[in-house]
């Protein structure tokens, strides 16, 4: 009543509190593993990974024009959707730093600006959500692509949460 946890009944131990289930921690781990290191095909040889900028925090926000100049300081982005990409990545796909690429999952495709960010892990294609509102003002509609858009409705086996990190996807040019 007071608010909390509520944990799934594979979870409880019976003894009334939470016990670290160390078998089904592994057990998620390996099958997530499993799901990176083998991609469906190779078709589509990349992870992608959506965020939240800090600027848009729960993906709010885009409707104010301070925050949408101010959404991807770490890459000098702003008022558009880009796609952060390790460099060596991005080489491999044939993709240079501010290229206009195209994202494409086995669900449809995005526009998007790449962006080489050294931090960013190999493999990876990291994309902020906020972007790509159909209406929400005149700040915020048609700006920029809603990459959630690519994204397979999928749940977590482990969690029973939407899966949005699992989506393997492709980056070409446009």
């Amino acid at each position: 009543a007071g608010g909390g946890w509520s944990l799934p009944s594979q979870l409880r131990s019976g003894t009334g509190r939470f016990d670290f289930r160390a078998d089904l921690l592994q057990s998620a781990l390996a099958n997530r593993k499993s799901l990176i290191a083998n991609p469906q095909s190779e078709t589509f040889p990349l992870s992608l990974c959506l965020f939240t900028p800090l600027a848009f925090s729960h993906a709010e926000g885009a409707h104010l024009p301070y925050l949408n100049s101010i959404a991807g300081p770490q890459l000098d982005e702003r008022w558009e959707t880009w796609a952060g990409m390790n460099p060596e990545t991005a080489h491999s796909c044939g993709i240079a730093d501010g290229d206009e690429i195209w994202v494409e999952s086995s669900v449809g495709r995005v526009r998007a600006k790449a962006r080489w960010y050294q931090g960013a892990m190999p493999g990876l294609v990291n994309m902020p959500c906020g972007f790509g509102h159909t209406a929400h003002g005149r700040w915020s509609k048609g700006v920029g692509s809603n990459p959630a858009e690519i994204v397979e409705k999928l749940l977590d086996p482990a969690t029973g949460q939407p899966d949005w990190q699992s989506q393997r996807v492709r980056v070409y040019r446009v």
